[in-house]
């Protein structure tokens, strides 16, 4: 499998893997993670933890103010970029 959207950010083909899985749905938890990349889920929290200290993965804290009080959330965004080249005209 080729994941070009993670290429040079994850260590291996498993790190690879779990990224993809988180990108489509970041809500899956270890044992639901496991079972899409095929590997445990004390493999996938340990790669996951990895991931999140190495800065591949960073949580993002949303505020929504209601009538009656205020509500913190948190979410796990993940997302590939790459470097800015001087006349690149796809963006």
């Amino acid at each position: 499998m080729n994941f070009p959207e993670t290429a040079g950010i994850a260590r291996d083909d498993l790190d690879r893997r779990i990224l993809t899985a988180l990108q489509k749905n970041n809500r899956l938890s270890f044992s639901e993670l496991a079972e899409v990349v095929g590997s445990s889920a004390a493999s996938c929290m340990r790669r996951v933890n990895k991931l999140r200290s190495d800065g591949v993965i960073r949580p993002v804290e949303s505020y929504a103010h209601l009538p009656t009080r205020d509500v913190k959330a948190s979410a796990v965004v993940i997302g590939t970029s790459r470097p800015t080249v001087e006349g690149d005209s796809d963006r």
